[in-house]
């Protein structure tokens, strides 16, 4: 089966500048595809979460975007979050966005 064929057409608005982060996040998601990045972005979005970043890097020579909701100054300010997150069926893991590669 052709991969095309699972897409389906959309139009995704966002703006995008590079900063910088530190701190604690909590990883909701991590993509090779932008295709599903995106339709998870929106899905973020659908469910009223709003403070996502996005974190691009390589990983065995490929991009891998990583979404990020935080940053937080401690970790348990983002299991907080995590918790929070996830009785609205978001899953995630916490991170310390410096030990991101």
């Amino acid at each position: 089966m052709n991969n095309a064929s699972q897409y389906t057409p959309a139009f995704f608005q966002f703006v995008a500048f590079k900063r910088d982060v530190d701190g604690f996040a909590v990883q909701v998601g991590a993509f090779f595809n932008y295709y599903k990045l995106m339709e998870a972005m929106d899905g973020l979005s659908d469910k009223g979460i709003q403070n996502t970043i996005l974190h691009s890097s390589l990983k065995n020579g490929e991009p891998v975007f990583r979404i990020l909701v935080g940053p937080y100054a401690s970790r348990e300010e983002a299991k907080a979050v995590l918790r929070t997150l996830t009785s609205q069926g978001v899953e995630g893991i916490v991170v310390n966005v410096l030990d991101l590669e």
